[in-house]
């Protein structure tokens, strides 16, 4: 399966994003690709959950974040930032 994430950041593309082309490939060798939605695995949240503060908790599991400073008036622009891809991880607008 290929695993495929960060799709905010392709909403409001002007141009191909990048990736692969040669799709007759994947066809020829049969490969499969499937869509998963968090939700897809509601049951299983409070476990995941657990195990996922485990990990930030032992540093095994790092969690990027963008952290931009301003004000009130800065969110709509650092709000864009999501759908534009200049952020990595988790977007935050720190409010003095």
């Amino acid at each position: 399966h290929a695993v495929l994430c960060g799709g905010i950041s392709q909403y409001n593309a002007t141009a191909r994003p990048p990736g692969p082309s040669n799709y007759m490939n994947l066809l020829v060798r049969r490969a499969r690709m499937s869509g998963v939605v968090v939700s897809d695995y509601a049951e299983q949240y409070q476990q995941a959950r657990e195990q996922l503060a485990k990990w930030c908790k032992e540093g095994t599991l790092l969690a990027p974040e963008t952290r931009v400073t301003g004000d009130l008036a800065d969110f709509p622009r650092v709000f864009a930032m999501l759908f534009s891809g200049e952020n990595f991880g988790k977007l935050l607008l720190k409010v003095a």
